[in-house]
């Protein structure tokens, strides 16, 4: 089975904060990630996501002669992996 995640297929700007913005605390991050992890938000945008990829490279791999896919296999592949 081969499971993709891939960011938007179209470049997004990020703003950045404004300077007397301070970055949230990572004990003051880590409720609401773990609410959008735990909570099932995680598990819906990453199927989200990983749909629209695989319809993507199916699309992609059929107007090619030869199609590969090329894979950035790093830890937070890994960690998504089950």
């Amino acid at each position: 089975m081969l499971t993709a995640c891939s960011a938007p297929l179209v470049p997004q700007r990020v703003q950045a904060a404004p300077a007397s913005e301070q970055p949230a605390n990572v004990g003051d991050a880590k409720l609401p990630a773990t609410v959008y992890h735990d909570g099932g938000a995680y598990d819906r945008d990453l199927a989200s996501v990983a749909s629209g990829a695989g319809a993507w490279i199916a699309q992609r791999a059929a107007q090619v002669a030869q199609p590969a896919l090329v894979l950035d296999v790093d830890d937070t592949a890994l960690s998504n992996c089950r």
